[in-house]
């Protein structure tokens, strides 16, 4: 009798632990095959190549040009790495240049119950300057803009 318990007892921890697997198993597929919903299209924003150095101060210079109000208008620049993880990018290779590293620029206008991105910009240089890398790596993991004043 005591190996028939044992035995049962062998068989219950057994079939526990395949259940255990399999449900494990069946969360684990799930949670892998849940799909960011937050498309990001850059399909038809204009981009710019540099080959040299990006530096803080072009970038600046760039949004003086536009002659933004202070009031409505926010420039910003965003962390590519970041924004890749938080967004399904669209078409899925922008932001990739062979040889060439990327930041998005843009302007985004406040507005009363409403903000709207009105300007983006990708930038593809051969290297950052220290500044611009100090600025982008401010940005956070769940919002990759870093508002410019």
């Amino acid at each position: 009798m005591p190996n028939k318990k044992r035995i049962i007892m062998k068989t219950v921890f057994i079939c526990s632990a395949v259940i255990t697997a399999a449900c494990l198993y069946l969360l684990y597929k799930k949670g892998n095959s849940v799909k960011r919903t937050n498309l990001l299209d850059l399909s038809n924003v204009k981009t710019e190549t540099i080959d040299g150095i990006l530096r803080l101060d072009d970038i600046v210079h760039i949004f003086k040009s536009f002659n933004l109000n202070q009031e409505t208008d926010t420039p910003f620049i965003a962390d590519k790495n970041k924004l890749e993880k938080l967004f399904d990018v669209y078409p899925s290779n922008i932001l990739k240049k062979e040889d060439y590293t990327s930041v998005v620029i843009g302007v985004y206008k406040q507005e009363p119950k409403k903000k709207e991105t009105v300007m983006l910009e990708i930038i593809y240089a051969k290297a950052l300057d220290k500044k611009l890398e100090d600025v982008l790596s401010q940005a956070k993991d769940d919002n990759p803009l870093v508002v410019l004043n």
